[in-house]
């Protein structure tokens, strides 16, 4: 929360979109987090295994096939 304006620069380097807005969310859901209580929840190992599906591998219905498709549609 200090440091916001470098976070902001480091955000913008990354070429997030809006890096100011994002910037403040991510310090202020680090700053009241306790990441040892969310990690050794068993709803989060079961949420990253589905984001990692999703983003990855879920064939047709996967980021990256639905992504594709868009790409061949505007080309």
């Amino acid at each position: 929360m200090h440091n916001v304006i470098t976070i902001t620069g480091f955000v913008a380097s990354l070429n997030i979109p809006v890096p100011a807005v994002n910037a403040h969310f991510i310090a202020r859901l680090e700053f009241f987090s306790d990441p040892g209580k969310f990690y050794v929840a068993d709803p989060y190992t079961f949420l990253f295994g589905s984001l990692i599906v999703l983003v990855f591998g879920a064939g047709l219905f996967s980021i990256d096939a639905l992504s594709a498709k868009r790409i061949q549609e505007r080309a």
